[in-house]
């Protein structure tokens, strides 16, 4: 779950579809829901992930007492996916539901409050209105980091980087796409670090250089680590991959080091033991 909300399209995660959402309700099997949603996204099925979680909505609206999960994953979960599939229609009835919310509740609930400029600055986004995203995205950023949501704060930068992009103001949108970088290469999410080298290449401008940290793994290596910790040699790795089988190997001796660990053996453990 950790890599799928990370940014990872893991196939380490159960089957969503078999999740009966008229039931799963609760706050951890809604948490595992946003992450399944997040695995959809980055794997091409917006449209499932749409459904679903509009399916998700209504079940926890039928039932009282689900005020926080519809604010903090279902509603959330609802307007980030149609925000990628630019589905106005869906992201307006998020936004009045979280604007509703946000009356009903007022400041009891802390983050109403950012969800809703969030998605009021989705809904910008896709109409065009880029220059009336900025003032929204950068108080649901402020307050997400005061909260200590760091991955929406971080996703809230990247909104304002690309909206200034689109509007022309080069310094700003490569600050705001530099910060967001930065606190997503401190997540370890790396698809979303590949999202915004594709922003800033617009730009003209890079991405800010770092070390790779220790037990940090880039997504290609997480890759290749499974593969071997499930028992394949370099060269079927190759194979499968379609890479060169020495950058499998260099990658084996990158991955071993970055876990400080000395054999295959030692990977096929830990990734036994822990995921």
């Amino acid at each position: 779950w950790l890599q799928a909300l990370r940014g990872y399209p893991s196939d380490l995660l159960p089957p969503a579809d078999n999740l009966d959402l008229a039931h799963a309700t609760g706050r951890a099997e809604v948490i595992v829901f946003q992450a399944m949603c997040e695995r959809w996204l980055l794997t091409d099925h917006a449209s499932r992930a749409l459904a679903r979680a509009t399916e998700m909505v209504h079940a926890l609206e039928a039932q009282p007492g689900n005020r926080r999960q519809l604010i903090t994953y279902a509603l959330p979960s609802q307007a980030m996916i149609a925000f990628e599939l630019q589905d106005a229609d869906t992201l307006a009835s998020a936004e009045s539901r979280l604007g509703m919310l946000l009356r009903e509740v007022g400041h009891e609930h802390g983050l109403v409050l950012p969800e809703s400029c969030m998605t009021k600055a989705m809904s910008h986004a896709v109409r065009g209105e880029w220059a009336l995203v900025p003032p929204a995205s950068l108080q649901a950023a402020s307050a997400f980091e005061q909260l200590g949501y760091r991955r929406r704060a971080a996703a809230a930068l990247q909104l304002t980087g690309n909206a200034y992009r689109e509007i022309g103001e080069t310094e700003l949108a490569h600050r705001y796409l530099t910060e967001a970088f930065t606190a997503f290469r401190d997540m370890g999410a790396t698809p979303r670090m590949d999202a915004i080298r594709r922003s800033l290449h617009l730009l003209g401008r890079r991405t800010p250089r770092g070390q790779q940290r220790p037990g940090e793994l880039t997504a290609r290596q997480w890759q290749i680590a499974i593969h071997a910790a499930g028992g394949k040699s370099n060269r079927e790795i190759a194979a499968i991959l379609g890479i060169r089988y020495r950058t499998v190997t260099t990658h084996i001796s990158n991955i071993l080091h970055a876990l400080r660990m000395k054999t295959r053996s030692d990977l096929s453990d830990w990734i036994s033991a822990t995921h």
